[in-house]
């Protein structure tokens, strides 16, 4: 089941509500209705919260829009509880590029700021510094207030640079202009990493639960970025035959279920390349169609049978990273390995690549 709700679709990106906010919208009506307000103050207070959102979905179509600019897609906006994401399809690796469209949703906010500055300047109204004077005395003039030290505040806590904001990724796209993406990426998630600890710290000790909460997210985040980089890094600097299973075994058309499932059974193997009697590669066997298989006890049933026809191989000089594409772009479980003279010298399964991955991404608290 999806996590995120469409809700609507704009300039050809799809706009979703995460699971979360629905209960959070929920929750402020329901406390609004429990609360003693008037009618009037519960209207305005759910009007500063839709008006929230709509500054934060406006700041996201400010990345979306200038990456559309260099023709990269949205996949979609995505609002929750915590603020927005506009996911787009690969970031960037030009740092000019990364930068622009970092700063697209800062900007988007200074124009509100403009926008809203003029209405209160026009309209001779003060920009109050007191939101609970604001929240407990609703107004239009309250409004406009609202909006300005909202979009103040998404502008300015947006340029913090640390990873997810968007300060974390113009840091990058100039620390990238000397030093490259990759150096970039560790300094820059370093240093999120950093004052997601500094201002926990602070949070804690002002009893600021909320910015905990925060902090914790912004800290995963970045570390996951730096994840990101390692676990590329790593697929790209191995090749597929430091990591192949020599010691398979091969399966053939005619054996029975059983004899998989007794080999998955002790752990070795848990998918298989399938051949005919000619010792030709015809299929495969994943994991997956064994589990069912031996769900419905079909133990005395021919591998034929239950088989996949997708049986493939790669040469072992190939990446992970390339083998890694291949498989999800073909659906495979299972790639046979070749030698230079083009014969299967061992294979890779998922579970194998996993735990490869696994083991060599390792949580660090601290990194450069």
């Amino acid at each position: 089941m999806s996590q995120n709700i469409t809700i609507a679709r704009f300039a050809g990106i799809p706009v979703k509500l995460h699971w979360s906010i629905i209960l959070l919208l929920c929750f402020v009506l329901g406390s609004i209705f429990r609360s003693s307000q008037s009618l009037n103050q519960s209207l305005f207070f759910l009007a500063y919260f839709l008006l929230l959102f709509l500054c934060v979905l406006l700041h996201e179509f400010g990345h979306a829009l200038v990456a559309k600019n260099y023709g990269i897609k949205t996949r979609d906006i995505i609002l929750s509880p915590i603020g927005g994401l506009a996911r787009l399809e690969y970031i960037p690796k030009i740092p000019m590029q990364e930068f622009y469209i970092a700063i697209g949703g800062p900007l988007v906010n200074v124009v509100l700021l403009i926008l809203v500055s003029i209405c209160l300047f026009i309209g001779n109204i003060s920009f109050a510094l007191d939101m609970e004077y604001i929240f407990l005395n609703p107004s239009l003039n309250g409004v406009l207030q609202f909006l300005f030290w909202m979009n103040l505040t998404l502008f300015a806590f947006n340029l913090i640079p640390a990873f997810p904001m968007d300060g974390g990724r113009i840091l990058r796209s100039l620390l990238s202009m000397r030093w490259g993406f990759d150096k970039a990426t560790r300094w820059a998630t370093a240093v999120g990493k950093i004052l997601a600890l500094i201002i926990f710290v602070y949070a804690i000790l002002t009893q600021q639960y909320i910015l905990t909460i925060i902090t914790v997210f912004v800290f995963i985040t970045a570390n996951q970025e730096y994840q990101n980089l390692r676990t590329k890094k790593l697929l790209e600097g191995t090749l597929a035959h430091e990591i192949v299973l020599s010691n398979w075994t091969k399966i053939y058309q005619d054996d029975l279920v059983s004899k998989p499932l007794a080999i998955s059974a002790k752990q070795a193997e848990q998918s298989f390349l399938v051949f005919n009697q000619n010792d030709v590669l015809v299929g495969s066997l994943p994991s997956i169609f064994l589990a069912q298989a031996k769900k419905e006890k079909l133990d005395n049933h021919q591998v034929a049978q239950i088989a996949s026809s997708k049986g493939h191989t790669l040469d072992g000089e190939t990446n992970l990273s390339d083998l890694f594409t291949f498989m999800n772009e073909q659906g495979l479980a299972i790639v046979g390995i070749t030698n230079a003279s083009h014969q299967i010298v061992g294979t890779i399964d998922r579970i194998t690549f996993g735990k490869y991955v696994k083991e060599h991404t390792k949580f660090s608290w601290f990194h450069l």
